[in-house]
């Protein structure tokens, strides 16, 4: 239930005040304005009613133009979260409702005839003409992006058998129509339709090419399945279903393709909260491509959601619901909210300032998933968050001391904003070397103190390996020790590369190692470095000989040299 709440300060869903007390629901875009499905009392007087409950039989209707929509708050039931259950996935039995049966299963045709009158209707919306409306079910409708090709339902009556029609039972079917010069015209049934089973729901892609819909044919994978059809010149493929990945045993029904190609659908099988349920999807070749998505509240209730349409932009659309009762049309913006986390890994520099750690691993967890990134070279890191989650950030690096550990909430954020985080790490404690007491400064004295041992490098890398990192702490603890000690390093290749190339390698090698130092303390005006490539080999592996990786190995090093008071102790006294 909480991740169905997660994103609900993103939407703001108003209640268009042209739904009536009959039903309104399964919008689409037309022109500038809307068409839509509803039961509504016709303006001029009376209407034929549906036989088993006594509401009128649905008509499609045009609402001009959407500017003069206007809307209010939904009343506080909407927002009452205690009506609020997730429910898992499971055929949910659900009570006879317009949106439903009337529109996918069985109709009865009444045999006595009910009329009701006038109630009222709103200025800018008019019934469609009557090539498209019928004494029966018209609606819902799905129209081409050039507004030219629409596909709607209505009840099969004119292909029903005499025996069928004695019963009055008509199967709901899709149907065509052109539209040119305001006049529908042209109008032709689907090459699939059934008298034993409905095809409803129709929803074109952008392209007009791929038509999606709903029926309850035989070889489905429950009540109502979702299909597809393509477009074969004038023509229509044999309709295909859309798989146990999308279809479950209850009832899939009112698909919806965005123009950037997400699939929104409503669903009783899939886990919600309740009724139909609205869902999306990313498609490749008409199959999943992602994991398919509850829209969560409050666009989904307890009650039936369905019959969702996005604008070009996705930020403001239409769907509908029976939450209040009758289905109702509500209108929705969506604003997603944006919410960043950054910061950087630091540690502790001599003085007490903080210098920045790069390539530190750092860990978002959140529930049962771990998110993981590396701080740059100068130690900033940054994630993207969810909105009303708990988060562990926690950073690491070999050679410190840790992890540095912190926790992190979207809980509250009503807007979009970035966070900041930094984490620090610590060194070890270094144990020092405490030089003797007057320390003398000839080579008998030092050459047993002073003495470091090469370091070596991986094939084509600078970094300091982990073998390397006692050398290296040793020349720390000598620089300490010993302040008027200065170094120079002088690094090389093995002879594999250019000349230019391994050059390059062997100056950032003597870097990698000079910074691995200052990175402890020691100031960067006691160094000094040499690079010499391929140039010194320690051995006959050069250019085209045939050496083992060990050989070549010996050559890939960086050297200490040692000098006190201007006398190169590594030379002088054979360190």
């Amino acid at each position: 239930l909480h991740l169905l709440r997660q994103d609900s300060v993103s939407w703001n869903v108003t209640y268009p005040t042209f739904n009536t007390p009959k039903d309104e629901f399964s919008p689409i875009y037309f022109n500038r304005g809307l068409i839509f499905t509803s039961n509504r009392d016709l303006k001029w007087g009376i209407t034929k009613t549906f036989g088993w409950n006594e509401t009128p039989f649905t008509d499609l209707y045009l609402l001009s133009d959407t500017a003069t929509i206007t809307t209010t708050k939904p009343d506080n039931y909407f927002y009452d979260t205690t009506y609020l259950v997730a429910t898992k996935a499971k055929i949910q039995q659900l009570p006879k409702t317009l949106n439903d049966n009337k529109v996918l299963g069985n109709i009865t045709y009444p045999k006595t005839v009910a009329y009701l009158h006038l109630i009222g209707d709103s200025t800018n919306i008019e019934l469609l003409d009557k090539e498209l409306n019928t004494s029966l079910h018209d609606g819902p409708m799905s129209v081409s992006s050039d507004m030219k090709t629409i596909f709607y339902n209505r009840n099969n009556y004119r292909t029903s058998d005499e025996g069928k029609k004695n019963e009055g039972i008509y199967k709901l079917n899709m149907f065509s129509a052109k539209y040119v010069g305001g006049r529908w015209y042209d109008i032709k049934p689907f090459p699939y339709n059934s008298l034993e089973y409905s095809t409803a729901h129709p929803a074109l892609t952008h392209d007009g090419n791929t038509l999606y819909f709903v029926s309850d044919m035989p070889g489905g994978f429950g009540g109502k399945d979702l299909y597809y059809s393509l477009k074969e010149g004038d023509s229509w493929s044999k309709p295909v279903n859309m798989g146990n990945l999308i279809n479950t045993e209850g009832d899939e029904s009112f698909p919806f393709v965005a123009l950037d190609g997400t699939f929104y659908f409503s669903s009783t099988g899939h886990p919600g909260l309740g009724g139909l349920d609205l869902f999306k999807v990313i498609l490749k070749d008409h199959a999943p491509a992602s994991a398919i998505m509850n829209l969560g509240y409050p666009v989904n209730s307890s009650k039936d959601d369905f019959g969702f349409i996005t604008d070009v932009k996705n930020s403001s659309g239409y769907f509908s619901s029976n939450r209040f009762g009758s289905d109702d049309i509500f209108k929705f913006n969506y604003a997603p909210i944006h919410i960043r986390l950054e910061g950087k890994i630091v540690t502790a520099y001599v003085g007490g300032s903080k210098i920045a750690v790069p390539n530190a691993k750092v860990q978002l967890t959140f529930g049962s998933k771990i998110v993981t990134v590396q701080s740059d070279n100068i130690g900033n890191y940054a994630f993207d968050l969810i909105i009303n989650t708990d988060y562990k950030l926690q950073a690491d690096k070999e050679g410190f001391t840790g992890p540095a550990i912190a926790t992190v909430t979207t809980n509250g954020i009503t807007r979009s904003t970035t966070l900041k985080k930094d984490l620090e790490l610590f060194m070890p404690p270094v144990i020092a070397v405490v030089p003797p007491p007057a320390p003398k400064e000839d080579c008998a004295t030092l050459s047993k103190e002073l003495k470091v041992e090469n370091i070596f490098y991986d094939l084509d890398k600078f970094f300091i390996r982990k073998d390397a990192i006692p050398a290296m702490t040793k020349l720390l603890e000598i620089m300490k020790a010993y302040p008027k000690v200065t170094v120079q390093v002088k690094s090389h290749t093995d002879s594999r590369a250019s000349v230019k190339y391994n050059e390059v390698l062997s100056n950032n090698r003597a870097k990698a190692a000079i910074n691995w130092l200052v990175e402890r303390g020691i100031s960067r005006s006691r160094f000094s470095a040499e690079y010499f490539g391929k140039r010194k080999l320690v051995n006959g592996c050069g250019d085209n000989v045939d050496c083992s990786e060990d050989k070549h190995q010996l050559n890939r090093r960086s050297e200490f040299y040692l000098f006190l008071n201007g006398k190169n102790m590594t030379i002088d006294c054979g360190l």
